[in-house]
């Protein structure tokens, strides 16, 4: 898992995540290839290699404020030769992407805003069950009277992981 927070990287890590990335103190696409080896890029034999990454989920889109290139454009660095980018994110202004990685692996970018119902009835059941405990991801919550702080707190990557408001 790669975010910019270390909160966030602490709890994907006690939910089982076997290796998170700091985006903010790291170098993603140096941390991926220690992580999981290198694979050529056939179309430039021996002159390249890439991470050997298969899936990747953007689940951020594009944030203005923040330094980094968008999310994508890591994405498809990382992305193995055949590899898959399904972005998730949301994004808040039209972006420049260099694709000429997208062409020379192949990736395949998928777009996915939401869900299938069959996955909610499926999320349901493992909360259910218990087998999925979704409170460990809240980290703060607040009644609707205070919707503002909330939003003001969710966007402090630092010190939030999910923020409920009840209704």
């Amino acid at each position: 898992m790669v975010d910019v927070s270390d909160k966030r990287l602490a709890v994907a890590k006690d939910l089982g995540v076997t290796d998170v990335i700091n985006a903010a103190k790291e170098d993603v696409y140096q941390r991926a290839k220690e992580l999981t080896g290198e694979v050529p890029i056939t179309i430039i034999q021996g002159l390249a290699t890439s991470p050997a990454v298969d899936v990747i989920y953007d689940c951020v889109g594009y944030i203005q404020e923040r330094p980094e290139a968008p999310v994508i454009q890591q994405a498809l660095l990382i992305a193995r030769e055949y590899g898959k980018v399904v972005v998730h994110g949301v994004f808040e202004a039209p972006v420049n992407l260099e694709l000429m990685p997208m062409v020379l692996k192949h990736v395949q970018v998928l777009g996915s805003y939401g869900f299938v119902p069959d996955d909610v009835y499926k999320a349901l059941e493992l909360m259910r069950d218990r087998q999925v405990d979704r409170m460990r991801l809240v980290s703060h919550e607040y009644p609707i009277e205070e919707a503002g702080q909330a939003f003001d707190i969710m966007c402090q990557v630092d010190n939030s992981v999910k923020v409920v408001v009840n209704i």
